[in-house]
Order: structure tokens, then C-alpha cells, then sequence
């Protein structure tokens, strides 16, 4: 025997970007309660919601803004982003910033070795690479074999003064010089892409246990 519920059918879901949940308001204005949000626990740097927010828009105009219109990335949901990093505040940054842009993304195990990283940098058609400093040695390794553009690989944590770089990457960037450029060029805002309900956020490899990693989105 079936029972009819007492209440209304649930009403659909409206289909919306996720960075909408995050920052409801859209703007950077209504910091009513700016608290400290995260803290570096290796380096004690802190960072406020308004800063956290204002990180967050400027990644979106960095990453999303074409080149011809003043030097970013232009990256739209035909390219797919690797993210090799240990947790860090600009780990959190760039989710926020390619989901805002519904770029899909794929993290990638910092304990990947270098084949595993090759297999799913290629299976997943990875186009563009932030790596963390930690990681960039090994990094190259794999990104070498797919032919990934050196201007195409970004550092977090660090800029490439601090590594050894020879001629055949010297396009590397820092992370922190994208959204710089952004602040001194003063780049227009870019906005907030909408998402259908098959947009695809990101895709996550298992840990291949049982043979090569499995892409899962």
C-alpha cells in the first residue's frame, strides 16, 4: 500500500552556479562581518572574508578574461585544469574561480607518481596545470611527455624565482602575478557564467588500486 504524502510535490531545484551559494550577493560590498576565514599554519598569514572574496573575483577575471582583452588566461568549459597542490589558501581560491567560470577541473594526488600523473593528465585532457612548488620537478616531468605549453603551468605558493628553471619552461607563472596584473591593470570583472544541469564541475581520478586511476565526474 502506498501513502500520498500531506504535503505539496518539492519544488524543482532551480539550476544555478554553486558560486552563487557562496557569495549569494554577488558583490564585494556587504562585508558586514569581516572575520578572519583562513590561516596558513606553516606561515601564520591570515586572510579576512573580504579579502578571501576579493581573491576569489579577481581569479575569476584572471582565468576568464581572454588575452586579446588584456592578458589572462581565457579559459572557458572546453579546457580542463589540473590542480596538484596540498591544501592551501589558493587551493580554495582557484575551485572558487573555475567554478565560477564552470571550467572544469581535476585535482590531482600530490603521492601520484610520475606515470600515474602523465595517465590522468592525459585522460582527462588536461590543458592548463597549477602546481604547487612543492610538486614542480615532478610536475614537469609528466607535462613534458603531453606536450603542455610551459605558459600553460602555474605556481601556487611561490614564485619561479625560487626554482630551478631552465629555457625550456621559463613561461612558467606564479599564481600570485595573475591576479597582480589583474589589480594593476585594473582588468574589467568578468561574470559569473550560468550552468545547465549537465555542466560539468570536475573530474576526480581514483586511487587505481586495482590497475590505472578511474576517472569519475
Amino acid at each position: 500500500m502506498y501513502l500520498r504524502s500531506l504535503f505539496p510535490p518539492i519544488p524543482d531545484v532551480p539550476t544555478s552556479n554553486y558560486f552563487h551559494t557562496v557569495f549569494p550577493d554577488g558583490s564585494l560590498e556587504n562585508q558586514t562581518n569581516d572575520y578572519i576565514i583562513h590561516i596558513d599554519a606553516i606561515t601564520g598569514q591570515q586572510r579576512s572574508v573580504s579579502q578571501f572574496t576579493q581573491d576569489v573575483h579577481d581569479t575569476v577575471t584572471a582565468l576568464g578574461t581572454k588575452k586579446s582583452q588584456g592578458g589572462g588566461l581565457g579559459l572557458n568549459d572546453q579546457h580542463r585544469v589540473g590542480i596538484l597542490s596540498d591544501n592551501c589558501m589558493e587551493y580554495v581560491t582557484i575551485v572558487l574561480g573555475l567554478i565560477g567560470l564552470t571550467v572544469p577541473f581535476v585535482p590531482l594526488s600530490p603521492f601520484a607518481t610520475q606515470w600515474e600523473l602523465s595517465y590522468c593528465l592525459k585522460k582527462a585532457d588536461v590543458t592548463h596545470i597549477f602546481v604547487h612548488k612543492s610538486y614542480f620537478a615532478r610536475l614537469i616531468l609528466a607535462a613534458g611527455e603531453l606536450d603542455i605549453p610551459d605558459e600553460n603551468i602555474i605556481l601556487f605558493e611561490g614564485n619561479t624565482d625560487s626554482l630551478d628553471i631552465n629555457e625550456d619552461w621559463k613561461r612558467v607563472r606564479s599564481f600570485r602575478s595573475l591576479l597582480q596584473h589583474v589589480r594593476t591593470m585594473k582588468i574589467p570583472a568578468e561574470s559569473i557564467r550560468p550552468v545547465q544541469s549537465d555542466t560539468l564541475a570536475y573530474l576526480i581520478f581514483s586511487s587505481g588500486t586495482t590497475g590505472p586511476p578511474k576517472g569519475i565526474a
